[in-house]
């Protein structure tokens, strides 16, 4: 696989009211910043969104393949719209056409009846409240806590050592501000404009993006 516009970690986390997900808004050339203003997040329904790192014409794929999913059944849970992307990755890869992307689903899915048959670890996930995450080569886990890229060695401990299930949505947020910038100040192809947004109970919510303030002058003497 060779990358040529790559963009950086994707983070998400429960709180007390929903899940809340966050990127960065740029795309990478290498260790160039070559784009700016970026969304990597998709609506898959009025409930269910997913954000995505990776290399982003492979973004731009999946999302074709999920819209003519959408013409053929539009009504789809967000376990559904998981189940889908999993196969799709894991087909992807089988005809040694891997998408290079890592992929969080989150949604609100009010058909959370418990299945006869138990697919994957995803049936054990009994909470209307869904989310998942998918690697390139159709492997899915979930935790109360996800990310891909390096934050899933930075920003997972950072988060949770922290009671995100405490938070309210402004805590979340703030918390989410909070591990984006750590990213911003130890990843170096993260970028300090992100984009926050969050699915509840009353669908899917969202900020305007985001500049985050980075003070360089810590440490300089150390």
């Amino acid at each position: 696989m060779k990358n040529i516009l790559t963009s950086s970690s994707v983070v998400a986390f429960r709180y007390s009211d929903g899940i809340i997900l966050s990127s960065d808004t740029s795309l990478n050339y290498g260790s160039f910043k070559m784009n700016r203003g970026v969304e990597k997040h998709y609506f898959l329904s009025n409930n269910t969104v997913m954000i995505a790192r990776g290399e982003y014409s492979d973004f731009q794929e999946l999302k074709k393949i999920c819209d003519e999913e959408m013409e053929y059944d539009e009504k789809m849970g967000t376990r559904e719209w998981i189940r889908f992307i999993q196969r799709t990755m894991y087909y992807k890869r089988t005809r040694i056409e891997p998408l290079n992307l890592s992929i969080i689903v989150a949604g609100y899915d009010e058909r959370n009846e418990k299945p006869a048959k138990e697919i994957n670890s995803m049936e054990h996930f009994g909470q209307k409240l869904v989310f998942g995450a998918i690697d390139n080569i159709g492997n899915f886990y979930t935790d109360d806590v996800l990310a891909c890229g390096i934050a899933s060695h930075m920003a997972l401990p950072y988060v949770r050592g922290h009671d995100a299930m405490s938070l309210d949505r402004a805590g979340a947020t703030k918390l989410m501000k909070e591990t984006m910038q750590t990213l911003y100040y130890r990843d170096c192809m993260a970028d300090n404009h992100v984009k926050i947004l969050g699915v509840e109970r009353d669908g899917i919510w969202e900020n305007e993006e985001i500049v985050l303030n980075g003070n360089w002058e810590d440490g300089r003497y150390f």
